[in-house]
C-alpha cells in the first residue's frame, strides 16, 4: 500500500479522504487506499493531514519502496521531505503564491 499511517498520531479526521482527487482513500479505523492502482501519488492527502501522520511510499517507477515522501504546510511554504528507510535525507521548501 502506498499510504503509510502513523496510527499513534492519526486523529481519523478524514481530511485526507476529502482532498483525494482520485477518491480512493477510505477512513474506517484508519485511512486506507482502497484501489492502489488508481492512486495518483500527488501527495494531496499527505499535505492536508493536520497531524503529519501520513507519508507516501514512492511507486517502483519513481524510486525504490524504501523511499517515502512527506509534505506539510508551514506558513506560506509547502515542505516536501524525502525519507529513506524512515529517516529524512532531503527536504525542499516552496512558497505558495495564490
Amino acid at each position: 500500500m502506498p499510504l503509510r499511517v502513523e496510527r499513534d498520531v492519526c486523529t481519523r479526521c478524514g481530511k485526507c479522504a476529502m482532498v483525494c482527487p482520485s477518491n480512493v482513500i477510505v477512513v474506517e479505523d484508519y485511512p486506507e487506499v482502497m484501489e492502489v492502482g488508481r492512486c495518483w501519488h500527488c501527495l494531496a492527502c499527505v499535505k492536508e493531514c493536520p497531524t503529519h501522520a501520513l507519508s507516501l511510499t514512492l511507486p517502483e517507477h519513481i524510486g525504490s519502496q524504501r523511499f517515502e515522501m512527506r509534505a506539510w504546510h508551514e506558513g506560506k511554504d509547502v515542505v516536501f521531505q524525502i525519507l529513506e528507510s524512515g529517516k529524512p535525507i532531503e527536504e525542499y521548501r516552496f512558497q505558495v503564491v495564490r
